[in-house]
């Protein structure tokens, strides 16, 4: 599937099975011909069509950063934001989130777990550091900041870090999604995580 581009399922069926009636509310919750869903080429026409004013813009030099490494973040990124978008149409719509749970709501709820690990694991691998270790490198946006050698852009990523680290989806990457830790798993250690 190309970035950028909407998911769709289409089919035929004969009956109105509960998987029938599920499939039905995927494709109308993710078809752009309805309003809810849109999906923009940036944020910039994201802010513009709902009216939000435009984030300041940090200027540096763009020539100093790898350009073969700032287009594979972007796509990253853009899945990021894809399976956001996915997730948002299937689980915060409440037609939606009934039909879902009607058919199968084991399976769905499974299906939603699955979907929030992969985006707190997308996200916290974007806020990794530039290196781990010794060797390590990362593909994360410290990686690219520290290449644009911009002290208000470092400041704004700090910002964002202490967000981060306030969610409590850090800690819960570190003890629970990466990691079995075993007071964390035990129930003798509580973790707070807000998403």
């Amino acid at each position: 599937m190309a970035a950028g581009r909407p998911f769709r399922v289409s089919f035929v069926a004969t009956q109105r099975s509960p998987l029938c009636s599920a499939l039905c509310i995927m494709e109308y919750s993710m078809s752009t011909n309805k309003s809810e869903t849109q999906i923009y080429a940036t944020y910039d026409e994201f802010c513009k069509a709902r009216g939000l004013a435009l984030p300041h813009r940090v200027e540096f030099n763009r020539s100093k950063v790898k350009q073969d490494e700032l287009k594979v973040i972007k796509e990253y990124f853009t899945n990021l934001c894809l399976d956001l978008t996915v997730y948002s149409d299937l689980f915060t719509y409440q037609k939606s989130i009934d039909v879902l749970n009607e058919f199968n709501s084991l399976v769905f709820g499974r299906i939603q777990k699955a979907y929030i690990e992969k985006l707190c694991l997308s996200l916290a691998c974007l806020l990794d550091p530039a290196q781990t270790g010794r060797n390590n490198e990362n593909l994360s946006l410290a990686r690219i900041i520290a290449q644009c050698e911009c002290p208000e852009l470092d400041d704004k990523y700090s910002e964002l870090l202490k967000l981060y680290e306030l969610t409590g989806i850090k800690s819960w990457r570190s003890k629970l999604l990466a990691h079995n830790d075993l007071n964390t798993l035990m129930g003798r250690k509580k973790i707070r995580f807000e998403i």
